[in-house]
């Protein structure tokens, strides 16, 4: 992993202005809900040292000698936290797009089965499963809608990590389910919302796709959630979706009529983080 090369991409900046104490304000572009953000000056200095010609390793070694009062495993973890948050803002891109710290689950690898984040280079892998998935067994939430996932807008979502997509895929490389979450933060609400399932068909594998989605969510989102909700429309159930959602952990929080139309209402469901 530490052969690895993190480039900073300074363009995806609308500014960056030096606060007090070695502070760094940023705002970056296509993320208004995040607005201004503050960072320390040891991750601005992350940033920096991410030039394309240092490695992984390069750069470990540097902020330790920087900083000789912490030790190697802590700057380890702390710099894979920076550069794996905000490479899903488009703000670190690695070298030949091969990101170490894309997930994958090595317990289904032992099948042939692997498990990842969706990235700018599979979007033309992702539209094609869309337009050709079985939409019998193809569920989707409150908030999805299907002009959101045409070529363009789809595209967006993914370039701008609107939306994130994991993506289950075999050991012939073929996608046999994706989950779909976006996390539409404010200051009042910490939620993010899943916008479908690709495949309830098949209840283990769409059932462990959302385990490991829940189960590592907070890991890769640059502001961390209090629950992931997923909204049912009371006239769009499948027999199966209800199992899935209480098989990974979530809880039915309650049912609220009339939200859709007269006599029509949803189920909130929701896992809960501690």
């Amino acid at each position: 992993m530490n052969n690895y090369k993190p480039i900073f991409y300074n363009e995806k900046l609308l500014f960056s202005r030096e606060e007090k104490n070695g502070y760094v304000l940023i705002s970056l572009k296509g993320f208004p809900e995040l607005r201004e953000m503050v960072i320390n000056r040891t991750m601005w200095e992350i940033f920096l040292l991410c030039d394309g010609k240092n490695t992984l390793a390069d750069i470990l070694d540097i902020i330790v000698a920087r900083y000789n009062d912490v030790n190697y495993e802590t700057v380890k973890k702390d710099t894979a936290l920076v550069l794996s948050k905000f490479a899903r803002l488009g703000v670190i891109k690695w070298e030949n797009d091969d990101d170490p710290y894309i997930v994958s689950n090595e317990a289904l690898c032992k099948s042939g089965y692997k498990i990842r984040l969706i990235r700018e280079k599979d979007f033309k892998l992702l539209l094609d499963y869309l337009e050709s998935v079985d939409k019998n067994y193809f569920y989707t939430f409150v908030q999805y809608l299907d002009t959101d996932y045409t070529d363009i807008s789809l595209r967006a979502k993914i370039f701008y990590r609107l939306e994130d997509f994991y993506m289950l895929i075999n050991a012939n490389d073929i996608i046999e389910c994706v989950v779909g979450i976006s996390s539409n933060q404010s200051a009042v609400f910490k939620v993010a919302n899943l916008s479908f399932i690709s495949n309830t068909k098949g209840i283990e594998k769409s059932s462990f796709l959302l385990s490991f989605l829940c189960n590592t969510y907070n890991d890769n989102v640059l502001k961390n959630v209090l629950k992931i909700r997923a909204v049912i429309d009371s006239n769009n159930k499948n027999k199966h979706i209800e199992s899935i959602l209480t098989q990974v952990g979530f809880i039915k929080e309650t049912t609220l009529m009339n939200e859709l139309g007269k006599n029509h209402g949803v189920d909130y469901f929701s896992f809960y983080y501690n």
